[in-house]
Protein backbone atom coordinates (compact mmCIF):
# COMPACT_ATOMS: atom_id res chain seq x y z
CA UNK A 1 0.00 0.00 0.00
CA UNK A 2 1.34 3.39 -0.80
CA UNK A 3 -1.21 5.35 1.16
CA UNK A 4 0.22 4.90 4.64
CA UNK A 5 -2.79 3.08 6.04
CA UNK A 6 -2.57 0.29 8.58
CA UNK A 7 -2.86 -3.22 7.23
CA UNK A 8 -3.60 -6.42 9.11
CA UNK A 9 -0.78 -8.92 8.53
CA UNK A 10 -3.38 -11.47 7.41
CA UNK A 11 -4.28 -9.17 4.49
CA UNK A 12 -0.75 -8.58 3.25
CA UNK A 13 -0.52 -11.49 0.80
CA UNK A 14 -3.86 -10.72 -0.86
CA UNK A 15 -3.09 -7.00 -1.08
CA UNK A 16 0.39 -7.56 -2.51
CA UNK A 17 -0.94 -10.10 -5.02
CA UNK A 18 -3.51 -7.57 -6.22
CA UNK A 19 -0.93 -4.80 -6.54
CA UNK A 20 1.46 -7.13 -8.36
CA UNK A 21 -1.17 -7.74 -11.02
CA UNK A 22 -0.92 -4.04 -11.89
CA UNK A 23 2.86 -3.83 -11.51
CA UNK A 24 4.68 -7.18 -11.86
CA UNK A 25 8.04 -5.53 -11.13
CA UNK A 26 6.76 -3.96 -7.90
CA UNK A 27 8.55 -3.99 -4.59
CA UNK A 28 7.46 -3.78 -0.97
CA UNK A 29 8.58 -1.08 1.44
CA UNK A 30 7.64 -1.78 5.05
CA UNK A 31 7.24 1.28 7.22
CA UNK A 32 6.44 -0.27 10.57
CA UNK A 33 5.32 1.54 13.67
CA UNK A 34 8.12 1.95 16.21
CA UNK A 35 6.19 -0.36 18.52
CA UNK A 36 6.05 -3.16 15.95
CA UNK A 37 7.81 -6.34 16.98
CA UNK A 38 10.44 -8.04 14.86
CA UNK A 39 8.04 -10.99 14.63
CA UNK A 40 5.33 -8.80 13.08
CA UNK A 41 7.75 -7.34 10.54
CA UNK A 42 9.02 -10.81 9.59
CA UNK A 43 5.42 -11.98 9.11
CA UNK A 44 4.83 -9.10 6.69
CA UNK A 45 8.03 -9.99 4.84
CA UNK A 46 6.99 -13.66 4.66
CA UNK A 47 3.53 -12.75 3.34
CA UNK A 48 5.12 -10.50 0.72
CA UNK A 49 7.44 -13.30 -0.41
CA UNK A 50 4.50 -15.73 -0.50
CA UNK A 51 2.81 -13.27 -2.87
CA UNK A 52 5.86 -13.32 -5.13
CA UNK A 53 7.76 -10.18 -4.12
CA UNK A 54 11.39 -10.57 -3.13
CA UNK A 55 12.43 -6.91 -3.36
CA UNK A 56 11.55 -5.91 0.21
CA UNK A 57 12.89 -2.86 2.05
CA UNK A 58 12.38 -1.38 5.49
CA UNK A 59 11.85 2.35 5.92
CA UNK A 60 11.93 4.50 9.00
CA UNK A 61 11.32 8.10 9.91
CA UNK A 62 14.16 9.94 11.64
CA UNK A 63 13.55 11.15 15.16
CA UNK A 64 14.62 14.64 16.06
Amino acid sequence: MDDGRRVDVRQVKANVTKLLADNPQGSVVIQADERATADAIIKVMDQSRDAGVYAISLASEPKF
